[in-house]
């Protein structure tokens, strides 16, 4: 009986050390790249807590992704304001710590979750909760602490008796996007509104294409049935090159065809992010000749990616094209 539980305590205290270790490599890495984006010790100090008050315990991942940060913000500032009241909210911190962390204007390919992404000129329709009313209104300004739209006609008469909004939005190249938000305040046509991430989403288009030119590791997971001839050995690997990368899947250059419905696993990299071990369907393969050898190309689609790594790849794809818009 005393093994047993000599066994019991071990495991436990084993368990409970390595997630700790875990933890603190986690937090290391927060560090350097917090150094590398120059944020102030002010600034530091609010991020470490915003990501403690959220559920997620990898640190370091809050700094690639724009919606696990707006759900620690949203879990800190719900703390702050049981524990001290919204007075005491550094709002105008928050506003830098945001724009330095890239996510003050997201690129087209990254979903917004949370109303605090939006961008002024943006043009709703609202309407009163339970009602098929449409009014045009424009997004004028969006802080951290709340969100502003003016009518855009004459101000309905409803809303000087309404609590409450549903608003709906096309945002440009990517979805079509409904919200219900509560007023703060209403003035001549000016709508103060409060920030929430209770947001749906239709989405409307396909994904942004850049074009590339990446060493790519392939390997073989799964082979459609029946096996068609010439299929390569399940485990088998090549080496190709990615010619161009969306948020949904690669354009795959390699030595050896692979058959359509096949699913690899593909080992690439991105500037300071390395891609590991994520899973594609083969959608279509052909063939090109260049300098008298055969080449076979195929386009892929992720499948089931995780959704924080695909807003990696998103924000590189985003980077590259402006970067290129840049240059022209």
């Amino acid at each position: 009986m005393l093994g047993l539980t000599f066994i019991v305590g071990w495991e436990i205290y084993r368990s409970t050390r390595h997630k700790q270790d875990k933890l603190d490599l986690s937090w290391q890495h927060y560090s350097e790249r917090s150094k590398r984006l120059n944020l102030t010790p002010e600034e530091d100090e609010l991020f470490r807590a915003i990501i403690s008050a959220g559920e997620e315990t990898e640190a370091a991942i809050h700094f690639d992704s724009a919606n696990l940060y707006e759900k620690s913000l949203n879990a800190f500032l719900i703390s702050q304001e049981k524990n001290k009241g919204s007075t005491q909210i550094p709002w105008v911190l928050l506003h830098g710590l945001r724009k330095k962390l890239g996510f003050h204007q997201l690129p087209m390919e990254t979903k917004i979750t949370s109303t605090r992404q939006l961008s002024g000129g943006i043009k709703p329709f609202i309407a009163p909760k339970g009602s098929d009313l449409r009014v045009p209104v424009k997004i004028v300004e969006v802080s951290e602490e709340n969100w502003t739209v003016q009518c855009s006609d004459e101000s309905p008469a409803w809303l000087n008796q309404a609590n409450e909004l549903r608003l709906c939005f096309v945002r440009a190249s990517d979805a079509e996007y409904e919200l219900t938000a509560k007023i703060v305040s209403y003035h001549t046509g000016i709508i103060i509104l409060q920030h929430t991430l209770q947001l749906t989403r239709k989405q409307l288009r396909n994904w942004v294409r850049v074009d590339v030119n990446l060493p790519c590791k392939v390997q073989v997971e799964k082979l459609p049935q029946p096996l068609p001839e010439g299929a390569p050995l399940k485990g088998s690997t090549q080496s190709g090159k990615i010619t161009d990368i969306s948020g949904g899947g690669v354009c795959l250059r390699c030595p050896e065809p692979l058959p359509q419905g096949t699913l690899v696993l593909l080992n690439f990299d991105l500037p300071s992010t390395p891609i590991r071990q994520i899973k594609a369907e083969i959608l279509f393969q052909g063939v090109y000749e260049n300098a008298g050898k055969q080449h076979y190309i195929h386009r892929t689609k992720f499948f089931n990616l995780d959704t924080n790594l695909q807003e990696r790849i998103v924000r590189f794809i985003f980077e590259k094209n402006r970067n290129e818009n840049q240059l022209r």
